[in-house]
């Protein structure tokens, strides 16, 4: 059980390639709206970093040696959201009750419900929603579908996204409430949650869905989070 006891922020959107692209100060003549993928957990840690010293924040991420060396957990500056904020988001935000998809309980998709795998991947790949269409091919533009309850755009599906905890199998101890809870201490690869263009199965978008990796993916993306400035 874990209890949310800061008041967050975090952006509507997936980071895209232009906001990324200032942190790189490469390619900014390029505008572009899609959301940024093939990013590793450490650059889209240290773009959060980056973009709190544009703001005058505290750095949320500390690094030695280009490697992760832990978090300053009392600052406001910009981070990933942890994965039970990132549930949270997803499953119970502006709900009565905990749902099991962003868009509620209701296992058909509605068309143009969000970005997944629907019948154009004919061909492409093997496993897609044969009897679904959302207008897109592949990755789109950050926004192109309706926000969520919450007013939150692509949370199940576009790219998946970078949450802030390491990965690990364990149970964490249930006997107790977790408080503001950040995930494991340790581990060698990071939890990626969402569904994205090439989901094909509902399990894939279900809320509490989450795979792992250590590299950047074509699929994968991330969005920011920061504690409030008044806490």
């Amino acid at each position: 059980e874990v209890v949310l006891s800061r008041l967050c922020w975090v952006t509507e959107k997936e980071i895209t390639q232009t906001q990324f692209g200032a942190f790189l100060a490469a390619n900014n003549s390029v505008k572009s709206n899609l959301p940024v993928t093939g990013v590793s957990w450490l650059e889209a840690a240290q773009y959060a970093n980056w973009l709190s010293q544009q703001e005058g924040l505290p750095v949320f991420y500390r690094f030695q040696n280009g490697r992760y060396a832990g978090a300053n957990i009392s600052s406001n500056g910009y981070r990933l959201p942890s994965e039970a904020e990132w549930e949270w988001l997803a499953k119970k935000a502006k709900r009565a009750v905990s749902t099991v998809y962003v868009w509620g309980n209701q296992e058909k998709l509605r068309d143009n419900v969000g970005n997944f795998a629907d019948k154009s991947m004919l061909g492409k790949q093997l496993i897609f929603f044969d009897e679904y269409e959302d207008g897109k091919t592949g990755v789109a533009e950050v926004g192109s579908f309706k926000a969520d309850r919450a007013g939150l755009y692509d949370l199940d599906g576009n790219v998946s996204e970078w949450v802030h905890d390491f990965y690990t199998t364990g149970i964490p101890d249930t006997s107790k409430r977790h408080i503001d809870y950040l995930g494991a201490p340790r581990g060698e690869t990071w939890v990626i949650k969402g569904g994205n263009f090439e989901s094909g199965r509902l399990r894939e978008l279900r809320g509490a869905f989450r795979e792992f990796s250590a590299a950047g993916k074509a699929t994968v993306g991330f969005r920011i989070a920061r504690y409030d400035l008044a806490e």
